[in-house]
């Protein structure tokens, strides 16, 4: 993970969020999981590598939540986006 990957990561749990690291490789860097569901690619489009680019292609066309960053501003504003998609959740469900 490299450090604007890290620096991201650091202010998106600032914020309040679930944020996941190198998962794995030919998944993007990381994994924004609560209380929204998205993955932040970090870098330019050019500099991914051939199988992040066939991942960004396949995540795209299934509609999954994904966005090329390349500021902690512009993730952060991205995922504070995805979590207002998010309905609030109040309590417990009644049984």
């Amino acid at each position: 993970m490299n450090e604007l990957a890290k620096q991201i990561q650091q202010a998106l749990r600032k914020l309040g969020f679930w944020v996941e690291a190198g998962l794995r490789e030919g998944v993007p860097e990381l994994l924004v999981v609560a209380p929204c569901y998205g993955w932040l690619l970090v870098g330019e489009e050019a500099e991914l590598s051939p199988d992040l680019s066939r991942w960004l292609r396949r995540a795209r066309a299934a509609g999954l939540r994904v966005a090329l960053v390349t500021s902690v501003a512009q993730a952060c504003n991205q995922a504070v986006s995805w979590r207002a998609e998010v309905p609030v959740r109040r309590g417990l469900p009644s049984s």
